[in-house]
């Protein structure tokens, strides 16, 4: 299966090479995966090459420009689920795809896999991605006085907040299964391109022989059971 970058701005193609090895990875997945109907929250490279492969995909959230050819797109504002009269979106997905959207939401945990419930088939899988809450390069930033996370943007509009609340893999997996979901495959991965600078290299080749629990990114793979 061929996966490439979608065209667009210099920011969007810096981001996408620094994100590659992630989205090949999750493409990978949902390709392993595909059965049926898909859904893609926060749609972008993912679906771009699903398409580009002859996978039809609905979308779910803010479509990109660059994304062409979705079966059937839903603008939604993903912070409002079941808030001030918002229901939870219904649906009947076999594959679900949320990738490095999470960390960016209002919301607690719980509510986000209430509403992966409600949009996933009987027997379906969804697939989520979101930045490891305590990797490596985070604990080195507190010993040395920093906070790796991002301030609050006092701006903030649906999709541009930045990470609100980043996870761990056991609070993934706990929450999950508390939602009633099984777990497939649980994986924590350093996927980011670290290629920037001397000392970037180095941590990266350093912390490819680091326990999972110290890597950079979270894959996991749920299935709604009968």
């Amino acid at each position: 299966m061929q996966f490439q970058i979608v065209p667009g701005s210099k920011e969007e193609i810096a981001y996408q090479h620094y994100h590659f090895k992630r989205l090949k990875f999750a493409f990978e997945k949902a390709i392993q995966y595909a059965k049926g109907a898909i859904l893609e929250i926060g749609p972008y490279t993912i679906t771009y090459n699903l398409i580009k492969n002859g996978f039809n995909v609905d979308t779910l959230g803010y479509l990109s420009e660059g994304v062409k050819g979705v079966n059937k797109h839903i603008e939604f504002d993903l912070d409002s689920l079941g808030k001030g009269g918002h229901h939870f979106i219904k649906g009947n997905y076999n594959l679900v795809i949320i990738a490095e959207v999470i960390e960016h939401l209002h919301l607690d945990l719980d509510r986000i896999l209430r509403q992966l419930w409600e949009l996933t088939s009987s027997q379906g899988v969804v697939i989520i991605q979101t930045p490891n809450a305590t990797a490596l390069k985070k604990r080195m930033a507190m010993i040395a006085g920093k906070n790796p996370f991002q301030m609050i943007i006092d701006d903030y509009r649906p999709g541009y907040g930045g990470h609100l609340r980043e996870f761990t893999r056991k609070e993934l997996k706990t929450y999950s299964e508390k939602n009633g979901f099984e777990v497939l495959e649980l994986h924590t991965l350093n996927y980011f391109d670290y290629s920037h600078s001397y000392k970037a290299r180095l941590y990266k080749l350093f912390s490819n022989k680091l326990p999972q629990l110290l890597r950079d990114g979270v894959t996991i793979i749920l299935k709604k059971p009968v």
